[in-house]
């Protein structure tokens, strides 16, 4: 089996400016109402390393969490993806895998398509991983 080794299909922006990035993300989910197009646009556009700095300075400029603020302003599929997009790859095999076995029954498709696909080293992540997102909801 061929190691993964994923091009991204977003990469950095040459123009980029993590503080512009943040204030524009909070003015969109400021007071009443959600510029959504303002949101897709920054973070659809944005690599995984830029949006992690916009996180880091959203955080140090409102003392905010901006993936709480994108929880609380925006719901379903939009809000799961807008908050996906800030998970690393292994934070989102955890995720889904909680999904899978989350409620009553277990998507076993969920669970084999994850595990069968990741090589060792990742499967050791993953498990990393879930133990402690695990201490974490049970010492809070």
């Amino acid at each position: 089996m061929a190691a993964r080794n994923p091009v991204p299909s977003v990469v950095d922006r040459e123009d980029f400016d993590g503080e512009s990035d943040a204030i524009a993300l909070y003015q969109a989910m400021k007071g009443a109402g959600t510029d959504e197009e303002l949101i897709i646009s920054i973070i659809c556009r944005r690599s995984y390393g830029q949006l992690k700095e916009i996180e880091a300075v959203y955080q140090q400029l409102y003392g905010r969490l901006l993936v709480d603020d994108l929880k609380a302003d925006l719901s379903g599929y939009f809000e799961k993806l807008s908050v996906a997009l800030f998970m690393s790859n292994i934070e989102q095999d955890v995720a889904n895998l909680k999904d899978a076995v989350k409620g009553a029954g277990t998507d076993e498709s969920a669970i084999v398509e994850i595990l069968c696909t990741r090589n060792n080293g990742e499967i050791e992540l993953i498990k990393r991983q879930y133990k402690k997102s695990l201490l974490y909801f049970f010492n809070s």
